[in-house]
């Protein structure tokens, strides 16, 4: 037999006087310089969430102001029953959103927050940067022409949109990629609210759909970075004067829990409606989504012209007023009613905005009623 060659036996020498081997000791330097890079990426991921809240701040101030802007310009500071701008307005700023749906932003209908679930779970955290300017556009245009849905769902897609490009521009790992997109929908939706608890804890919950250690610091970072950044330009202040509230009688308590009945059969009509017409809507020939949104629109704008101009928008105002008895009773009622109405024909058109705003506004309405109805007997 030949002996072993130089090479191994110099190798088997290495390894018997306990020196690793060239290939181990690569490996171990390889192991070692992999996990300094997940471990500085890390950290780069929580800096990079505070600076998402901070764009998101930034972008969801510039969308309220958006809409309160298109608000004034299109409706009014204040809209009035019997005003001819009700009933063509809301139509014709529809059919233009319609459009701009249709042919430049199809990502955009409804209200966001499905469709980030849907970039979390199967396109890899992916939203296109198109998706967050059209949502930015044509929901501004949507509620500020009188729609009845609201701002903070499509923040949510505006924030997730904005953390997605900052994530591809940077060049991120594909697993960082995809948890951008909550901490960007987190970030958004607490500028909205105006409360980073709630973002978070929705967050969490509905678009992530389970507790992860390894995204929760990130998403109170970019939350908490949101609201600052939004009390900085637009104020401390809460979005509801919530009134001092004290129990009498113990009976009160039947007026609780009546209002939570009558909310709760609220809710099941609420999703029924929807649930019923919006798919028989989407399967109705392409030229008829042109006309859809319009069509809502005009109907949302007679509820207006005829005595109910509260339904449209977002209705924060008539929220407050509501809260301090600036409305009887009955037209409490009325509107809550209208409400669902109003929002049901926005949503099943498909016209962006969210959900958020309506519910408040359905539920405040339906404890005033019966708050009010209450003190009869």
């Amino acid at each position: 037999m030949t002996d072993p060659s130089p090479q191994l036996q110099s190798a088997d020498t290495a390894t018997l006087n306990g020196a690793p081997a060239p290939a181990a000791r690569a490996s171990r330097q390889a192991a070692r310089q992999a996990i300094r890079a997940a471990f500085q990426e890390d950290r780069f991921f929580l800096v990079l969430a505070v600076f998402i809240g901070i764009f998101a701040g930034l972008a969801v101030v510039c969308f309220r102001l958006a809409i309160e802007w298109s608000r004034i310009a299109l409706l009014g500071p204040v809209p009035q029953p019997h005003t001819l701008r009700l009933l063509w307005v809301p139509a014709a700023v529809s059919l233009v959103v319609a459009v701009l749906v249709m042919h430049l932003f199809p990502l955009v209908r409804g209200s966001g927050v499905n469709q980030t679930k849907a970039a979390l779970y199967i396109y890899n955290g992916f939203i296109p940067i198109r998706t967050a300017i059209g949502k930015f556009i044509t929901a501004a245009l949507a509620i500020g022409a009188g729609h009845s849905l609201g701002p903070e769902d499509p923040s949510l897609q505006i924030g997730a949109g904005m953390a997605s490009f900052l994530g591809r521009r940077l060049e991120l790992s594909r697993q960082k990629q995809r948890l951008l997109a909550p901490v960007g929908a987190a970030a958004g939706l607490a500028a909205a609210f105006n409360a980073p608890i709630s973002a978070v804890l929705f967050v969490i919950e509905e678009v992530i759909g389970r507790w992860s250690s390894g995204i929760l610091g990130a998403v109170v970072l970019s939350a908490i970075s949101s609201v600052v950044v939004v009390r900085w330009y637009l104020g401390s202040e809460p979005l509801f004067r919530i009134p001092v509230v004290g129990m009498g009688k113990p009976i009160e308590l039947l007026a609780y829990a009546a209002l939570g009945v009558i909310g709760g059969i609220a809710a099941v009509i609420f999703s029924k409606l929807i649930a019923y017409f919006r798919p028989r809507l989407k399967a109705l020939p392409r030229w008829t989504q042109y006309l859809q949104p319009s069509a809502a629109g005009f109907l949302i704008g007679l509820i207006g012209f005829f005595g109910a101009p509260q339904v449209m928008g977002a209705g924060y105002q008539y929220i407050d007023q509501a809260m301090h008895g600036q409305f009887a009773w009955k037209f409490l009622a009325l509107l809550a009613v209208l409400k669902i109405i109003a929002t049901t024909l926005s949503f099943i058109s498909g016209t962006p905005g969210g959900m958020f705003a309506p519910t408040l506004f359905i539920g405040a309405m339906l404890g005033g009623a019966v708050g009010g109805a209450a003190h009869l007997f």
